[in-house]
């Protein structure tokens, strides 16, 4: 979730060979509201500079931050401990391979040398993770989908998995100081990542207890009204719970987007506990008339109370699953 409102570029995806067609009326799935730590594998990543005596040698090379080092001197680079080998060898000059956007760009860093050791003035990532809330998981099929929005729009990770996380604390949301859910990151992985998309992020289960949900059945776009509604979400330990909303409006869609309908907060308890829609809610899944319908996605900064949600079906869509 973003500091302003988020306007998500369209994302049309073209149906591929391994996509399912299924009748909406034969398809059930299991609405979740699980809170989860979502941990995306991003290769070896280039976060920020370090600038050591005023100088960074990276940037003086040519390397920019979002820049991806796969090669040095010769040796693939996978994670934070290879280049940690790498740039403990006695060299006085390292060869790195880049990937940056679709190009591979090779650059020669002279590092600087701090208490013996060769620091070349970076600081990488090789993960990068988000609490969110899961959305569905069709357990015939054992996919799921969550978030509602893709976790990181600038980078194109389709590796890593989701793990069980445990909500310690709240921080209320304020008008122009959006909330957030503080959570405790488990050890038991849920599911395995492979897509990351404008709409979410989705992947195969792997965990059993998700696919034995209770099942329930989705509404099409056409279907859904404006009027009351609930939520399914988690404010405190790992209890999923329902609240209240209105859905204030609909839009008409025949292209994916994130902000599919806008949607009120009405619960009392949950307006007292977390001000509105918070960070980490993203993913919430909506239910009217006993059908899922569709997922948080975003905040009105000013208005915490109100947001947006993604209809049902463009989440699984982007899952490679469309409704005949």
């Amino acid at each position: 979730m973003k500091v302003k409102i988020l306007i998500a570029l369209l994302f049309a995806l073209i149906p591929s060979v391994n996509a399912l067609e299924v009748d909406k009326d034969d398809l059930d799935i299991s609405p979740s509201g699980q809170s989860i730590a979502i941990m995306l594998d991003t290769g070896v990543v280039v976060e920020k500079f370090v600038e050591g005596d005023g100088e960074s040698p990276a940037r003086e090379a040519g390397i920019l931050i979002g820049d991806k080092i796969i090669i040095i001197n010769g040796t693939n680079i996978n994670n934070l401990r290879d280049v940690t080998r790498e740039l403990k060898k006695d060299k006085d000059l390292f060869k790195i391979v880049l990937q940056r956007g679709s190009q591979t760009k090779i650059v020669v860093v002279k590092p600087l040398v701090v208490d013996g050791k060769n620091k070349i003035g970076v600081r990488l990532i090789d993960r990068i993770a988000g609490v969110g809330t899961l959305t569905y998981v069709l357990p015939e099929y054992t996919l799921f989908g969550s978030l509602g929005h893709s976790i990181d729009k600038g980078r194109e990770t389709i590796e890593g998995e989701i793990k069980d996380s445990t909500i310690k604390s709240i921080k209320k949301g304020q008008i122009g100081k959006p909330g957030g859910k503080r959570a405790k990151i488990g050890e038991n992985s849920l599911g395995k990542i492979i897509k990351n998309t404008d709409t979410g992020v989705y992947g195969n289960v792997t965990d059993d207890t998700l696919k034995n949900l209770p099942l329930m059945p989705i509404a099409s776009r056409d279907e859904i009204k404006t009027g009351k509604a609930e939520i399914w979400t988690v404010i405190e330990g790992s209890e999923i719970e329902k609240f209240e909303i209105e859905i204030v409006k609909l839009e008409k869609q025949s292209e994916k987007s994130t902000k599919s309908m806008k949607i009120k907060i009405t619960d009392e308890r949950l307006l007292d506990k977390t001000g509105g829609i918070i960070q980490g809610m993203s993913g919430s899944p909506i239910i009217q008339n006993d059908k899922i319908i569709g997922a948080i996605t975003h905040v009105l900064v000013n208005s915490p109370e109100m947001g947006y949600g993604i209809y049902i079906e463009w989440m699984l869509e982007d899952n490679d699953v469309f409704l005949t």
